[in-house]
């Protein structure tokens, strides 16, 4: 049916279970809006050259918008998702969005990842994250730094964090276990990337309901919020960042 409806501009799909691959092969060259929900597939391709605004949430599959070069705006949701499998999907499925929002309700994260890819996200102005942490990954955070080497015109970056586990000065991968590669931290690559504007860093720690003994199974009167912030303050004001560097901590 999709196939024959050229001319359709807006494309919501919810809650349908195909247990199968949804590719349009044909070009949808009016589609600008394409939302897809809670639905069973196995990957999505659509060839929507004009495409502006792509919103997905469900499972962690494949999805394939290589041709969609208007891209804008883009809002992912996974239930589920090994973080560093996402991103170079969506390095290859997401090549030219300018603003993508990726949600990750339990991510897992990999310790080694592929320093040297050639990919890269040419157009990627702002970027959000917001996902929790296992327990078992609070020591592997540090890696996501790896993300920045695929984004060399950002613009703003945001991230934000949910779940009890926080990453504190005395937890964190040693500088020699982060790959061969030369951008081994944050100051690295903001210092070596090509930056043509102002590069804004942002974090938030999002605080419970109740910072209490229920959430927080380490003893004490809760997390330690002030105190994680106080840290990564001490820390960023240590680091001689360049002029057009604005970093935050919420």
């Amino acid at each position: 049916m999709l196939s024959h409806c050229c001319n359709i501009e807006w494309l919501r799909i919810d809650r349908c279970h195909l247990d199968d691959e949804l590719i349009m092969d044909s070009f949808m060259s009016h589609l600008l809006y394409l939302h897809v929900e809670c639905c069973k597939l196995t990957k999505i391709k659509f060839l929507a050259v004009n495409l502006v605004t792509f919103l997905y949430e469900g499972a962690f599959i494949p999805i394939d918008l290589g041709h969609s070069s208007k891209l804008e705006n883009a809002y992912i949701r996974f239930h589920e998702a090994v973080f560093q499998h996402s991103v170079t999907s969506f390095l290859r499925g997401l090549p030219y969005v300018q603003n993508l929002t990726l949600r990750i309700a339990w991510p897992h994260l990999e310790k080694q990842w592929l320093w040297d890819n050639p990919l890269k996200f040419s157009q990627l102005r702002h970027l959000q994250l917001f996902f929790s942490s296992y327990l078992k990954d609070v020591e592997r955070v540090l890696y996501l730094v790896s993300l920045l080497k695929a984004t060399p015109f950002i613009e703003k970056l945001e991230t934000h964090f949910s779940g009890y586990p926080l990453l504190l000065a005395d937890v964190g991968p040693r500088r020699q276990e982060l790959g061969q590669s030369k951008y081994n931290n944050l100051k690295d690559v903001i210092q070596r990337s090509k930056r043509t504007s102002r590069i804004s860093f942002t974090c938030f720690g999002k605080r419970p309901c109740k910072a209490s003994k229920e959430f927080w199974p380490y003893g004490g009167n809760g997390p330690p919020f002030e105190e994680a912030k106080r840290i990564a303050l001490t820390t960023l004001s240590s680091i001689a960042l360049p002029l057009n560097v604005k970093c935050c901590v919420f």
